[in-house]
Formats: structure tokens, sequence, C-alpha cells
């Protein structure tokens, strides 16, 4: 006699390992909780605040980088051009 356990496909994979029970509602979330994730929430939209920033700051840096240096050799060829034909 071999045991199967049946389960049907909409089944929670979280309640299948044990992890919740889907047999009973959730409790709704104390004011703590809730202040915790309103916590959670903020640090989550400065957070995406700082790697957009960052982001910016890093672009404006390459592209600064690339004026300055081809600025410089631009700079170079004309002076150069100016020494060999008076």
């Amino acid at each position: 006699m071999s045991i199967t356990r049946e389960t049907p496909a909409h089944a929670d994979p979280l309640s299948m390992a044990g992890y919740a029970n889907a047999d009973h509602a959730s409790p709704a979330p104390t004011d703590a909780e809730l202040g915790r994730r309103a916590d959670a929430a903020e640090r989550m939209r400065r957070g995406k605040r700082l790697v957009i920033g960052g982001f910016v700051v890093a672009v404006a840096g390459i592209v600064a980088y690339s004026v300055v240096c081809l600025g410089a050799a631009m700079s170079q060829d004309l002076g150069t051009m100016r020494l060999e034909s008076p």
C-alpha cells in the first residue's frame, strides 16, 4: 500500500512546504508591523533615489571626462599646427 499526497493545481508552494498554513486566515498586522513596513518602504524609496542619483552622476562624470580628454587632444593638434605654419 503506497501513500500518495494529492495536491490541487492551485496549491500554494509555501503551504505545501510547511512554511504557512493555507487553511487559516492570516491575522491583521499589528501597529508595530505596520510601522516596520512603512519604515522599510521609506528606506526602499530613499535607496532607489540614491541609485538613480549615483547613475546620473556617473554618466555626467564619464561625459565630462570624455569632453576634457577630447578637448585636450584637439587643442594639442591646433597648437602643433600653429607652430608648424606661422
